[in-house]
């Protein structure tokens, strides 16, 4: 009997050409980055330059046109990864992406929302409680579905998530899709992503 090859889970057909050059500016320092980096090296995709900037959305925004200024536009895509968390420059600096015709790629309340996704479904709002802020307890939520798991501790910045989570991803995108449709249309955005919006678009591209 001939085993068929195990598909790649969550790979889309590759319909662009690996030429095209990609920068993800993401608000979080290593968290965000180590994970689109895993993702990078997981499709081998040699164009995708991912930056950690470590600083609020307005921050993202001008650092990503600092870098298009610097390659003198030659960016097929530009995107800016943020939190909702509590930023109050949070609606200017989605305003700002769009009108510099980047891409915004945000999370209500937080990235980590975008990883619980990869366990379980959930719409259930993340509040300030316990002394903890929205994002401390998604955060505290994943890290208690991270155990029952795997039987370690979630941290963030922890090196090799995106190669844990892989077999997860399908399940983390559909959840996903469902989570942002409830949320355009009740207009209750926590909690909510648009992770997998760049995360489809970086299965598209061709393989070096």
């Amino acid at each position: 009997m001939i085993r068929r090859p195990r598909r790649d889970i969550g790979r889309k057909k590759a319909t662009r050409n690996c030429n095209d050059r990609v920068l993800i500016v993401c608000e979080g320092r290593k968290t965000e980055p180590q994970y689109f980096r895993g993702l990078k090296n997981h499709y081998r995709l040699t164009m995708v330059e991912v930056i950690g900037q470590g600083e609020d959305p307005e921050g993202v925004v001008r650092e990503a046109k600092r870098k298009r200024k610097q390659e003198s536009g030659s960016y097929e895509k530009i995107y800016c990864v943020f939190d909702r968390d509590k930023h109050e420059n949070f609606d200017r600096a989605c305003n700002k992406a769009t009108h510099a015709n980047m891409i915004p790629i945000r999370s209500w309340p937080c990235f980590e929302f975008w990883l619980l996704l990869h366990f379980r479904f959930s719409r259930r709002p993340y509040d300030e409680s316990g002394g903890n802020s929205t994002g401390q307890n998604c955060y505290n939520e994943l890290n208690n579905l991270w155990k029952e798991t795997y039987s370690s501790t979630y941290k963030k910045a922890m090196p090799g998530t995106f190669k844990r989570l892989k077999e997860r991803l399908a399940r983390a995108q559909d959840n996903a899709i469902r989570a942002l449709a409830d949320a355009e249309t009740t207009k209750q955005w926590n909690p909510s992503t648009e992770v997998h919006k760049l995360v489809s678009y970086l299965q598209t591209i061709e393989q070096s």
